[in-house]
């Protein structure tokens, strides 16, 4: 890491650090529930200690990935369908 100031000006390089990021479990789905034309209800178990926040994505037919939601671990989300 490096220091800048706003005249231009910058400090010597930091020393190195390195560490070791643990992977994170995927949930396990427990269920996709339509509770109308227009909701799915996701439940599933966060199998992480301590719980993390998870992205929740959808594709369209044809379409690309897109994040739609992020949700605590520990709670289910109510998601628009489609």
């Amino acid at each position: 890491m490096q220091a800048y100031t706003s005249g231009g000006g910058s400090s010597t390089w930091s020393n190195t650090a390195r560490a070791i990021v643990p992977l994170l479990n995927p949930p396990t789905i427990a269920a996709a529930t339509p509770i109308s034309s227009t909701q799915i209800r996701l439940d599933w178990t966060d199998d992480n200690d301590p719980p993390v926040p998870f992205q929740i994505e959808r594709k369209p037919a044809g379409g690309q990935w897109l994040q739609i939601a992020t949700q605590p671990g520990w709670r289910a989300p109510t998601l628009p369908a489609g």
